[in-house]
């Protein structure tokens, strides 16, 4: 074997620093990445105990409930903004964030694939042409903001529908948000188990402005039916200060299940009737108001649905 000479062997380990050195940084070694952790659920055990007694209530059957990831519903809604509205509607979702809801008229606002505010569309059929908007415009917000809310509601229902699937972040007991229910004094309100939980999986409409799919969990209250172990009433919104944010830019909406609201569908109990009632500014300060803005009646479920790519774009094919 041939000895190579000292200065040779300094001068190619020169060489190999020169080399190292005029890697880019990417490739130079660099220390291990330490995984995130996850902080661990605080649970309490009496709020556990109400939250069993609801999954139990909720299973059909003695398998695991398998993810809702889209759906498709027709439903009748009434809604009340300005008067009263009768609508027919298809209401078309897939996780995490897509959305088509279309009305009997030709007129159908969705969530697309696009990131940010080009994500949002509207179509309507105008003297005979189909017509698109996407929505980006400043004078589109209250359009947007429907969306949404649409968005949030569908999020709510899958939650309602699925709740063996939902990731807890905390889960304990509550006295429940009695100050701003339309009327505490209901006999119906009185006698519910009420818990708190904080999940990113509840929607709030006020994540819009984090994006349709939100980055900050839903604090959420549930006032159960002690005879059924049934959600009744479910407060959704954002935290604030170790409280439920009760400030209307915070926009918290109250579901209330009526009685035998829940109905079997594709093997989940989910909630078949379901009114969404807004805060409002009173006398006595904020409170969710009597009438339901949104009345909701399904009529026809798939929990199983499956979309093409593009059918959550406003030129999608059969529209």
């Amino acid at each position: 074997m041939t000895k190579l000479a000292p200065l040779v062997i300094a001068t190619l380990l020169a060489a190999c620093a020169l080399e190292q050195a005029a890697l880019p940084l990417a490739a130079q070694a660099r220390p291990p990445v330490r995984p995130v952790e996850t902080p661990a659920p605080v649970i309490d055990p009496a709020a556990k105990q109400h939250w069993d007694a609801y999954l139990a209530a909720s299973r059909l059957d003695d398998g695991d409930q398998t993810p809702i990831t889209a759906f498709r519903l027709e439903a009748f809604v009434r809604a009340r903004s300005e008067g009263s509205n009768d609508l027919d509607v298809a209401y078309e979702f897939q996780a995490p964030n897509r959305l088509r809801f279309s009305l009997r008229t030709g007129r159908t606002i969705g969530h697309g694939n696009a990131v940010g505010l080009a994500g949002y569309w509207l179509a309507e059929q105008r003297e005979g042409k189909r017509e698109v908007v996407r929505l980006v415009e400043r004078e589109h917000a209250d359009d947007r903001r429907q969306i949404d809310s649409l968005i949030a509601i569908a999020k709510n229902f899958v939650a309602l529908s699925a709740p063996e699937n939902l990731r807890l972040e905390r889960l304990e007991l509550s006295p429940g948000p009695k100050s701003v229910l339309p009327d505490p004094r209901l006999p119906a309100t009185l006698t519910l188990e009420w818990i708190r939980l904080v999940s990113p999986d509840f929607g709030v409409p006020a994540s819009a402005s984090f994006g349709p799919t939100g980055r900050r969990p839903a604090w959420v209250e549930i006032g159960f039916d002690r005879r059924t172990s049934l959600p009744r009433l479910i407060v959704v919104g954002h935290e604030r200060n170790g409280a439920l944010d009760l400030r209307l830019t915070a926009d918290p909406v109250l579901l209330h299940v009526p009685k035998s609201g829940f109905a079997p569908y594709d093997g989940y109990l989910a909630p078949g009737i379901l009114h969404v009632h807004r805060l409002v500014p009173t006398e006595h300060g904020p409170r969710f108001a009597r009438k339901p803005d949104q009345e909701i009646t399904l009529e026809a479920v798939d929990l199983a649905a499956e979309f093409p790519e593009r059918h959550f774009e406003p030129d999608a094919k059969g529209e």
